[in-house]
């Protein structure tokens, strides 16, 4: 009985996983995050808070604080046929925005790796205001 549930547990992960990687959602690492942008005409989404940003952002990011009361509001407003790119610190609060854009049915997200932390690590710079 448990093999049989956690078979069908398994079933269940997998095939959700799979879905949501068809959905559009490519999960990169900083270089190729930035290759992307460079070649593919899109928007640079950056999740973080104001303070965040102003200390270093990703050059042409345009700010949506995840934290504001009308994120989802903002989220809803964009066109669902453009291609993202989503970044965050760390990655947690671009995965939370990238989950949910997924289930408002947008086609192409790029989630960037690790974060801005990421793509510091990499030697890649930031622009700040």
């Amino acid at each position: 009985m448990i093999m049989k549930q956690t078979a069908t547990f398994l079933f269940i992960l997998m095939s959700s996983a799979m879905l949501y990687a068809q959905q559009g959602v490519k999960y990169v690492q900083p270089k190729q995050f930035q290759s992307l942008m460079q070649t593919q005409k899109g928007f640079v989404l950056d999740v973080r808070t104001p303070a965040e940003y102003k200390k270093g952002h990703i050059k042409g990011a345009q700010l949506i604080n995840i934290f504001d009361d009308d994120f989802e509001a903002r989220i809803n407003k964009l066109d669902r046929n453009s291609v993202y790119y989503v970044y965050c610190g760390s990655g947690g609060r671009s995965s939370e925005c990238t989950e949910m854009m997924m289930k408002k049915g947008f086609k192409k997200v790029y989630e960037l790796e690790g974060g801005t932390s990421n793509w510091l690590k990499n030697g890649l710079p930031l622009v700040s205001d």
